[in-house]
């Protein structure tokens, strides 16, 4: 083999190569394009949305999130007349203080008078306990049906659980 000249085995490693990478270009920049209605239609497949009927208690599920979104939610069902108990759920961080207190504070904030608010503490460490704890709260109120908030995308395994 001389020096500066590539064999016709060489030049079609080289071709297949960058055949290649041009391929791999090409399909990201267009995965690039259709980015967002991919991720759209697989969010979409893990969120649940039943049709909601007027039931004995909302069931606002405990959550850290700084936006206080759950209990957004929680508040609108409400105002359209829900339920006339809403249950602010959450764990306890301290004797004294846990999700649940804020959780009852966000809800006042967004217009539930606090009259209608039963503040549930627990110490559950997952959905399913928290399912639990809420489960053995509504046999001892009488409850025979409840509106369980949560996240977008926890409704699929909220279902589930609850």
């Amino acid at each position: 083999m001389k020096h500066g000249h590539a064999n016709p085995g060489e030049l079609g490693r080289i071709l297949l190569n960058l055949i290649i990478l041009l391929f791999f270009v090409i399909f990201s920049a267009l995965l690039y394009l259709v980015r967002r209605p991919i991720l759209r239609y697989t969010a979409e497949s893990w969120i649940i949305e039943d049709p909601l009927d007027r039931a004995d208690a909302v069931m606002v599920l405990g959550d850290d999130n700084f936006y206080a979104d759950r209990a957004t939610r929680g508040a609108e069902l409400f105002r359209e007349g829900k339920a006339s108990v809403m249950v602010a759920s959450g764990r306890r961080l301290r004797p004294n203080a846990g999700i649940a207190e804020l959780m009852e504070h966000d809800l006042v904030e967004r217009g539930v008078p606090r009259d209608k608010i039963v503040r549930f503490a627990h110490d559950a460490d997952s959905t399913l306990e928290e399912a639990q704890a809420l489960a053995r709260l509504a046999k001892e109120r009488k409850w025979h049906s409840a509106i369980v908030v949560t996240s977008n995308f926890h409704t699929r395994r909220a279902r589930y659980i609850f």
